[in-house]
């Protein structure tokens, strides 16, 4: 039980390093299609 638990943590800890970095990367694509919309409304 003890071993299954500290497994459970390790996955838990990885899982959020990751969805982290999703979510800066999100982030960032986010930023980008907002500038780029920017860009269009004053080129019209």
């Amino acid at each position: 039980m003890k071993r299954k638990g500290r497994l459970k943590q390790k996955r838990t800890l990885t899982t959020n390093k990751n969805h982290r970095i999703m979510h800066i990367w999100k982030r960032k694509r986010l930023i980008k299609e907002r500038r780029e919309v920017a860009f269009t409304f004053m080129a019209e």
